[in-house]
């Protein structure tokens, strides 16, 4: 006869935790659906603010012709197309990421072409021939990541596979983390979060960028 193990106290708050996170997440990426599909009418002003703002940001924390580690957006994210080509024409080193099979995160300098939520394993032999690896972030003094919501203190709600947390633990310590968010996605309440959940620095949004400790209005550009 076997019996069914009781949970201990740590693994039901993880388990209470877990629950918490993907309630959070259902409700904002439903409302984020909602208002930022890729056929919302103002999709495209937003992309140019946000490379505005992201151009802006870079020139007072990235030095000339540094790295950033940047992202490829998907269709009801903050447009990042325009962030990355006016970042890469104004001389830096953009690079975005693809995610191994183990969920850690791989680095390719930043092409146009390169599919988002790419998989290494589903990239072309020239593609993988241009991999950089996991350490490529280390050299990245900014970096730009996507996420859900980030709440008043900087704890940032992401898409629940742990990527960019794994990475976050082995950026550069000065390096600038900054969460890329549609206006209206700071939470004023705080998000749930644990111990292994990596903060950001601020959010940059189409209106500007923004640092923690973070206010509920929406930041201005300079």
């Amino acid at each position: 006869m076997t019996t069914t193990p009781r949970p201990t106290p740590l693994t039901a708050a993880a388990g209470a935790l877990d629950a918490a996170k993907k309630r959070e997440r259902r409700l904002r990426l439903a409302t984020r659906h909602q208002n930022h599909g890729p056929d919302s009418p103002t999709r495209a002003q937003e992309a140019e603010a946000l490379a505005t703002a992201a151009l802006t940001l870079a020139r007072n924390h990235a030095p000339e012709a540094g790295r950033i580690a940047s992202f490829i957006s998907t269709d009801d994210e903050p447009p990042t197309h325009s962030l990355n080509a006016t970042l890469t024409a104004a001389g830096y080193d953009v690079i975005t990421p693809v995610t191994n099979d183990d969920m850690t995160l791989n680095w390719l300098p930043y092409d146009p072409n390169t599919p988002p939520a790419v998989r290494t394993r589903d990239l072309t032999d020239t593609q993988r021939a241009a991999l950089l690896g996991p350490e490529a972030i280390t050299s990245a003094p900014l970096l730009l990541i996507p996420g859900i919501a980030v709440d008043l203190k900087g704890n940032r709600l992401g898409h629940g596979g742990g990527c960019y947390d794994r990475t976050l633990t082995t950026k550069h310590p000065e390096a600038t983390v900054i969460v890329v968010l549609h206006e209206g996605e700071i939470s004023t309440t705080p998000l749930p979060h644990g111990r292994f959940d990596q903060p950001v620095n601020g959010i940059l949004t189409a209106s500007g960028h923004q640092f923690v400790p973070l206010t509920a209005e929406e930041p201005s550009l300079p």
